[in-house]
């Protein structure tokens, strides 16, 4: 049997982090994991409550996730057969490397980025090129085009990248679709309702790309897990198969409150714009009293400080103000770095204020 090292670190529990600075829930910034800085729509809570209150918590979940599926086409302007779902887009990018990726297969992957890209394509044995960042955290786009051969089997993008925030244009990404037909391009839009930076519509046009996206970063469900993926309908199918050894993973009430969350998009912009607004604001304001900043289309921004250490002074001290972040300093290209999630506009000078004050 194969060995298994242990290849995720979990994080520290909310509870634990709050217990430990004698924290109350509601008075906490939590930053750390690009989670949104607002509830779910009550829409989607209305419609959770109905369920339960309907006692058929004893009845297995629709595996198939039709109705789910219709309202994500929907939303997407997709055809429902080009569409899987999965529970949390980890699950999804999971199944796709288990229906595409095999042993000593090449996977290309820029980096820094998200970490299950990785972590799914060792399990499964391939071989991993990473094309780093350059010094400035911008990616050379030919020098990743040169790295990918007509032997590549998959290419994975995140799209803006995570941690850093930038992004490939549709044009760059449309232009590798068409030099290499045979390597799958993954790109993970999971913060797509941030950035408005989408190749979705080009699934038709390729049989090569699969889009991942989420329901974590803009529609407040992330303790639920729902993720899905867009693909033309014979990828779809292999994805389909693969779920087929899992085949009730995603939960009725997940499915209920996605579908729920699709009828609200309203709230969803509303409060994606605020933080779009609290982003541009809070990175022009932190600029301005002297902090490294780049650029995101993230629901989130990286800053770099001189030293490793000034970071994690920072970042202590951060939460012992209620503001918890996360530490990228020990990834490759991203020392002095921390990675802050951004929350609603009214709360941008709160989090400046509290920054500020780590800096003295």
């Amino acid at each position: 049997m194969k060995k298994i090292n242990k290849i995720y670190k979990y994080p520290e529990s909310i509870d634990r982090k709050l217990k430990k600075y004698n924290l109350n829930k509601d008075e906490v910034l939590k930053l750390e994991y690009n989670e949104p800085d607002f509830p779910a729509s009550e829409k989607t809570i209305t419609a959770v409550k109905r369920f339960i209150q309907k006692n058929n918590l004893n009845w297995y979940p629709d595996g198939r996730c039709r109705k789910l599926k219709k309202a994500i086409a929907a939303y997407t302007k997709n055809d429902f057969l080009e569409i899987a779902v999965g529970n949390g887009s980890d699950e999804i990018l999971f199944l796709i490397a288990a229906a595409f990726v095999k042993q000593k297969d090449k996977v290309v992957i820029p980096a820094p980025n998200y970490e299950m890209f990785e972590i799914d394509s060792r399990f499964l044995g391939a071989d991993i090129k990473k094309v780093f960042c350059e010094d400035d955290l911008s990616f050379d786009y030919e020098k990743l085009k040169n790295d990918i051969d007509d032997d590549t089997c998959a290419v994975y993008i995140s799209n803006p990248n995570s941690p850093i925030g930038n992004y490939f244009s549709k044009k760059q990404i449309t232009s590798l679709l068409k030099k290499y037909p045979d390597t799958i391009f993954v790109i993970d839009e999971a913060y797509f309702e941030y950035s408005d930076i989408t190749v979705s519509d080009k699934v038709k046009d390729f049989r090569n790309l699969i889009v991942v996206r989420t329901f974590s970063k803009a529609f407040s469900i992330a303790s639920l897990r729902l993720g899905y993926s867009i693909s033309c309908k014979n990828n779809i199918k292999r994805i389909e198969k693969a779920k087929s050894l899992i085949p009730e993973s995603v939960n009725q009430i997940a499915q209920i409150a996605g579908k729920a969350a699709l009828k609200d998009i309203e709230y969803m912009k509303k409060n994606t714009e605020s933080v779009k607004r609290s982003r541009d604001y809070l990175t022009k304001k932190l600029r301005k009293v002297g902090l490294k900043i780049f650029s995101s289309k993230g629901n989130f921004f990286l800053v770099k400080f001189s030293t490793n250490d000034k970071a994690l002074y920072v970042k202590e001290s951060l939460e012992k103000q209620g503001v918890f972040v996360r530490d990228r300093t020990y990834k490759p290209k991203l020392a002095g770095c921390l990675r802050i999630g951004v929350p609603l506009f009214e709360k941008a000078d709160n989090l400046f204020e509290k920054i500020k004050r780590t800096l003295k």
